[in-house]
């Protein structure tokens, strides 16, 4: 599917779920994302033709590549490193992404909310000393999360771990 470049807004929710879109070209037109639009987008591969939101590898950022903002399991795969210069994963990049068992997050100092919710392959995590916020239901319903290792200075918000089975080791 590739949008007209008449569209300029794709709202949050927009493709949530959509199972069966396999590969979606965000239109020159379009000057504003809504928090992941295609979470749950299992098998998706996204491109961009937007100036405002370059695409890598299928992976939607912000115009001066310092925030992740949308990402989907076929993108992402089993293993993702953030890359260099992103400061923030935004509001519900990674949820969905089923078959993440691995995640880096290289030099990234915010995660907002629900950013890996559903992630339901990740086992453990290692959040870096750069991290200094970890929003409400971040990690909520990774069923298989097992531990995290948190730096003390972080702040985690309420809800962050919600129905995971994790032990949180504050260093």
């Amino acid at each position: 599917f590739e949008m007209p470049d008449s569209v300029t807004l794709i709202s949050r929710n927009s493709f949530w779920n959509c199972k069966g879109i396999k590969h979606l070209v965000i239109g020159e037109g379009v000057n504003r994302i809504g928090y992941n639009p295609f979470a749950g987008c299992e098998n998706l591969l996204l491109e961009s033709k937007s100036p405002y939101f370059p695409c890598e590898n299928g992976i939607i950022f912000n115009k001066d590549k310092t925030q992740i903002l949308c990402a989907t399991n076929k993108a992402v795969g089993k293993s993702f490193t953030v890359p260099e210069g992103i400061k923030a994963i935004n509001r519900g990049v990674f949820s969905g992404c089923v078959d993440l068992e691995e995640f880096d997050f290289g030099k990234v100092q915010y995660i907002d909310k629900s950013s890996f919710t559903n992630c339901k392959s990740l086992k453990k995590l290692y959040i870096p000393d750069t991290v200094k916020y970890i929003g409400e239901w971040a990690f909520s319903y990774c069923t298989n999360l097992e531990s995290v290792s948190i730096p003390k200075h972080t702040k985690i918000d309420k809800n962050a771990f919600n129905e995971c089975p994790v032990v949180i080791e504050r260093r």
